[in-house]
């Protein structure tokens, strides 16, 4: 039985990618783009919400961010 106490390696990955590329430009006082991205809710159950991570995540895929 493993009982999980922190964020998993890759959660850390995540928050450190949001941290250096996306915080500063998406977050609640910038939102650039119309986009502030601590206010997407994370719950991927919903369709709705899954969907716009997609976008977000297609955006990165494509090179379209971050920025250079």
């Amino acid at each position: 039985l493993m009982i999980a106490v922190g964020p998993t390696a890759a959660q850390a990955d995540e928050k450190s990618f949001y941290r250096a590329y996306c915080h500063e430009c998406h977050d609640a006082a910038s939102h650039e783009g119309n986009l502030d991205l601590t206010s997407l809710p994370t719950d991927l159950s919903q369709a709705e919400n899954f969907s716009r991570w997609v976008k977000v995540f297609d955006r990165i895929q494509a090179g379209e961010m971050p920025p250079k």
